[in-house]
Parts: C-alpha cells; structure tokens; sequence
C-alpha cells in the first residue's frame, strides 16, 4: 500500500509538471525513425522484474542517489528552459523518472534498476545528435559504396553530399535514407548483447558492430541498386529503389547480426540463454517480495513536492 501511494504521487508530480512539454516527445514517437519509442518503456518494465529476480534486494535504505538524479534533472530543465534546448528538456524528464524510482528503492538499488533506465533513456531522443549520427553514418556509407562500384564495374565518385553512381547521381540523403534508423540499430544491438551473452567483451563487440553492419547492408543494397540502373533498366532500378531498398536491407542486417551473434558466442562458449532463467515459485515470490516501509513514501512525496515546487519558480508564482 505504501509503494502503490508513493509511486501514485510521484508519477502524478511527473505528469502534471511535464505535462506541456508531453506533447513534443509525442510528436517525435510518431515520426518513422523513433517508432521504437512506444516500445521501449513495456521492455524497460519487463527487464526491471527480471534484474529483480536476479539480485536480492539490499537491507539498507537511503535515497541519496534519487535526490542527487533530482537535482541533476531540475538542472537540467532549467538549463533546457533557458537555451531553449528539447535534448536537455528531455534528459530532465528522464533523470527525474530515475530519482523516483531510487528515491523508492534506495540507493542499493543501483545494480538493479541501472541498465534498464539506460534502456529507457532511448525513449526520450535527442534530435540534434541523432541528426549527427544520420550524417555520419551516411558519409561511411558513401565511401564503403565507393569501395563496391570498380569491383561491379560501375563508374563512381562522391563529391560533397552527391554520389554518382554510373548514370544516376544521389543526394546521400535520399541515398542513404535508412541510416534514420540508426538509433533504432544501436538499441537492437544492446538488447541483444544483454539478453544473449555472458562475456562483457562479446557484448561489447556486439553493440560496436551493429551500426556498421547496418552501413554494410545498406551499401550493398544501394549497390545492387547501381548494378540494376546500370546493367539491366532505370525502370527495374526505380522499382527496386521505391519499394525494395529498404526491406532488402533489413534482410541483409538480419543476416550480418545474426552471423555475429553466433561467431561471437561461439568465441566466448556461452551458448543458450544467460539472462532467462527458470526459478522456482518460491524464489521469485522471495526475490519479488517488498517489505512494508514507509520511507519510500514520505521521500516520493518531498521528490513530488520539489517539483511542484520549482514548476511554480519556473512560471513565476
């Protein structure tokens, strides 16, 4: 009863003070590239039982580490307020989830809720430097097509932001249009290194390779692209361009990530599943269980309280 009243309090303190600000995040869950979005938080809850399982709830209870996410996210607010910057909006919304929920469950808690609220920090995109890996990856993946053209026997160049391939020139806007999908990538290749390896060195090759095999995929498929246009008909490239590209690409990344995922947990020996693991009824009610504590409460509604608080600073009351 008081984990349901305190989380009640707080996450109505969040709404209620993020509320203007909700529909800007919204709008950019809509767009193609973050779709993603709407999943993240149901993966963050299921991981959060999950870790739950896994390592015992400490004794001890301090929320230090919640009221020091607070501070850093009502910084961050007024940081964003006043550069008028939606990346630092966003990460306030963020660390202020976080203090509450280590404001509920304390400070030992860290090992626990850490990884999945990394996870859900990919909820709140930033568009500036996901602008900035877009172009980045596209630059790559100009130069990786370059290296395919003479083996095709395509003639090519890249001048500034317009590749020639043969007889079509492209803006790598348009030519590299699903590198919008980059951060989409980033996140597959962390789920899948946490949830399917045991050895941090796999995991992190893992998440390393994922974006450049998905500029691989997408060069080879704009490769075939440029060898259609050049060796067959514009129509037949056209067609494949408009309504093949991108499935042919995420058919190419599937292959690359899935042939990684298997040499990589070859060269750690950990094969099967190493995060889901079957527990008895009595050790997951053990490990799920919550002693009664009225601490959580009354540090939820003094976090509630400060942001009642500086909402009211904010507009001048």
């Amino acid at each position: 009863m008081y984990g349901l009243i305190s989380m009640l309090i707080f996450s109505g303190a969040w709404l209620w003070f993020f509320w203007d600000m909700l529909p800007g995040l919204l709008e950019l869950w809509q767009s193609p590239e973050f779709l993603y979005c709407w999943l993240v938080p149901l993966v963050v809850v299921f991981m959060a039982v999950q870790r739950r399982m896994r390592f015992r709830p400490p004794k001890s209870f301090s929320p230090a580490l919640g009221y020091f996410f607070l501070a850093l996210g009502m910084g961050a607010l007024f940081w964003g307020r006043g550069n008028d910057s939606q990346a630092f909006i966003f990460l306030s919304m963020w660390l202020s989830l976080s203090a509450g929920v280590f404001l509920f469950n304390g400070n030992g808690s860290f090992k626990i809720y850490f990884f999945p609220l990394i996870i859900l920090s990919f909820a709140f995109p930033k568009p500036y430097l996901v602008d900035l890996l877009v172009r980045t990856m596209q630059a790559v993946g100009a130069k990786v097509t370059m290296l395919f053209m003479p083996v095709l026997g395509i003639p090519s160049s890249l001048d500034g932001g317009v590749a020639r391939l043969g007889r079509v020139f492209l803006e790598l806007p348009d030519a590299f249009s699903a590198m919008r999908y980059g951060v989409a990538v980033i996140l597959v290749g962390v789920l899948s290194a946490y949830w399917l390896h045991r050895v941090f060195w796999s995991r992190a090759v893992l998440v390393v390779s994922a974006v450049p095999l998905f500029i691989l995929a997408s060069s080879l498929a704009l490769s075939l692209f440029a060898a259609l246009d050049w060796g067959m008909s514009r129509e037949t490239a056209r067609y494949y361009l408009d309504n093949l590209y991108l499935p042919v690409i995420g058919v190419l990344f599937a292959i690359f990530f899935i042939a990684a995922n298997v040499l990589l947990k070859k060269a750690a020996g950990n094969a099967g599943w190493p995060i889901i693991k079957s527990s008895s009824r009595t050790r997951l009610s053990r490990r799920l269980d919550v002693t009664i504590d009225p601490r959580p409460l009354y540090h939820l509604i003094f976090g509630a309280l400060v942001l009642v608080a500086v909402f009211f600073v904010q507009v001048g009351i």
